[in-house]
């Protein structure tokens, strides 16, 4: 392949993945050649789009996002003696050392590396090997080290509900969200759902439903219907948590029309930034119950430009606090006139034109 080619890596849920396919699809259609890269789980979605892919293996997946670790080396090493500790340590440098040389493969034949933040690993096997690297950042948390405050960094959210102050140099930027075009068809279950002429609430809780997520999800489904309204559950194929009933659906699979999200009363979810974007594109409020550190900045941000008025703990929400703040959020209006306040104004943004504008010109073209 030419090496003038850009290369998106990206790891873990759809949310992250997501953005990534977006930049490359734009890229393509501008004429840029372009490669992405993740965990085997994606590579049909990536292709769907038109997208070359690579294997991002196992290894180095765990490489770059973690501690790399074997469930057959003991790690508490403190009763062992010296020479099993010397030995597990060497055979996890060794291993670090062959998914090391694996990365640099990966990345070798790439003129420009766009990857997520914080992937660290690659930005610094691509200053190794001389190859600029634009990390990506869905999440308000500025650049901390000095190396990463001289890269560039493009924040893949909307200007009109991030924080300004996240941009201190003026190699970073919030471009807008990057977003891939909607479906033309809905799904005929989710076709007849909306149909009906009664209010729903969406209650979803992002892409690992563990057992406290489900906790909420099954205490969020009774406040829905205890207030009189239909309940749309998103949630895995192989959870059966929450049955489907007369006021309740449950729904597997994506949820990629907006239209959806539109007709909704509220939105109940874990805050993240793909789910909060689409529930304020939508000019629908939403209530946060944050289940992980990396949720609760856009719950917050929710929180601060008002178009909710709690963010719920999942450990102390209760069936009464959380009826009390869902009956408010869809009885009172002024939630839904400011969300669709801030949706007008994202409207007008490009994120993607936006992503372009950075990425030609290291590639030499205008």
């Amino acid at each position: 392949m030419n090496r003038r080619f850009v290369l998106f890596i990206a790891t873990g849920s759809p949310g992250n993945i997501r953005p990534m396919i977006a930049a490359a699809r734009a890229c393509r259609v501008a004429g840029i050649p372009v490669m992405c890269s993740t965990i085997p789980l994606w590579e049909h979605w990536v292709r769907a789009h038109g997208i070359p892919w690579r294997a991002l293996s196992a290894g180095v997946a765990t490489l770059l996002t973690a501690d790399l670790r074997y469930p057959d080396v003991a790690h508490d090493l403190g009763s062992r003696s010296v020479i099993t500790k010397l030995r597990t340590r060497l055979a996890v440098s060794r291993a670090q050392t062959v998914f090391s040389n694996e990365l640099t493969q990966l990345l070798a034949d790439a003129s420009l590396i766009v990857c997520q933040h914080p992937l660290q690993r690659v930005a610094t096997h691509a200053d190794a090997l001389g190859i600029p690297c634009i990390t990506v950042s869905r999440y308000g948390t500025p650049p901390s080290s000095g190396g990463e405050r001289d890269r560039p960094v493009l924040y893949a959210a909307s200007p009109a509900l991030s924080d300004p102050a996240v941009v201190q140099t003026a190699l970073q930027r919030i471009t807008g969200e990057w977003l891939l075009p909607e479906p033309e068809a809905l799904a005929a279950p989710l076709e007849r759902f909306v149909r009906v002429n009664l209010p729903y609430v969406i209650v979803t809780h992002g892409a690992f439903l563990g057992a406290s997520a489900q906790r909420v999800v099954q205490m969020a489904a009774t406040c829905v219907r205890d207030l009189g309204m239909r309940c749309l559950i998103l949630m895995p194929a192989d959870l059966e948590t929450v049955k489907s009933d007369e006021q309740t659906m449950t729904w597997s699979g994506p949820l990629t029309h907006q239209h959806v999200i539109a007709g909704a009363a509220c939105v109940i979810h874990p805050g993240g930034a793909g789910t909060t974007h689409r529930v304020v594109r939508a000019g629908v409020p939403g209530l946060a119950i944050p289940l992980y550190p990396t949720d609760a900045y856009w719950a917050r941000r929710a929180l601060q430009v008002q178009l909710t008025l709690a963010v719920l703990q999942p450990n102390e929400v209760t069936t009464s606090s959380l009826s009390d703040a869902l009956a408010h959020l869809v009885t009172d209006v002024s939630y839904r006139h400011r969300s669709r306040l801030i949706a007008t104004k994202m409207a007008a943004e490009h994120g993607l034109d936006q992503m372009l504008t950075v990425v030609q010109p290291y590639l030499g073209v205008s």
